[in-house]
């Protein structure tokens, strides 16, 4: 599924009080859109064009199922194989983190890095994009590919069949 979110701001709430934001964003989820712990997407703005992966914030059951998988044997090593292919291919992964891993987990695992991550997810930017946006398409077809295995992980660590 998907989904186009709307270009008009609640401005109730933020510290920007501009009714309508300068960029749209768009997100491909898998399953249940409430439920849905990852997705593909990406942001079209007068000066650059964003493609992602992954979850900026995970809710609190989905943040304690994340460090729980990230400390497993074996979700853990997948993870660190993910994030090792993701950084050689010239991504980085963002998030808003903490300073330290949280207390009573073991921060010495081989993906203990993802620890102190609130969300797992990728952006990538490219400003010369907005120029090209014929291109749109291909560019996502390139970036999700590349960025895949972070949804597959997370919706295999998250979303356990």
């Amino acid at each position: 599924m998907g989904s186009i979110f709307r270009i008009n701001r609640d401005v109730r709430f933020g510290r920007d009080k501009r009714p309508y934001k300068e960029y749209i964003d768009c997100w491909f989820w898998e399953g249940e859109r409430k439920t849905a712990p990852s997705g593909f997407f990406f942001r079209v703005s007068p000066d650059f064009i964003a493609f992602g992966v992954g979850c900026r914030v995970f809710d609190r059951e989905s943040l304690e199922a994340f460090r729980r998988a990230v400390v497993s044997p074996h979700q853990g090593r997948k993870l660190a194989e993910v994030g090792e292919q993701v950084d050689a291919d010239g991504y980085e992964f963002a998030s808003d983190y903490f300073v330290r891993a949280p207390r009573g987990y073991d921060d010495s695992v081989p993906a203990a890095r993802f620890l102190k991550h609130r969300g797992l997810y990728v952006e990538h930017r490219e400003a010369d994009a907005a120029a090209n946006a014929e291109y749109l398409l291909d560019l996502c077809v390139l970036h999700w590919q590349a960025l895949a295995p972070v949804h597959r992980w997370i919706q295999s660590a998250l979303c356990p069949r």
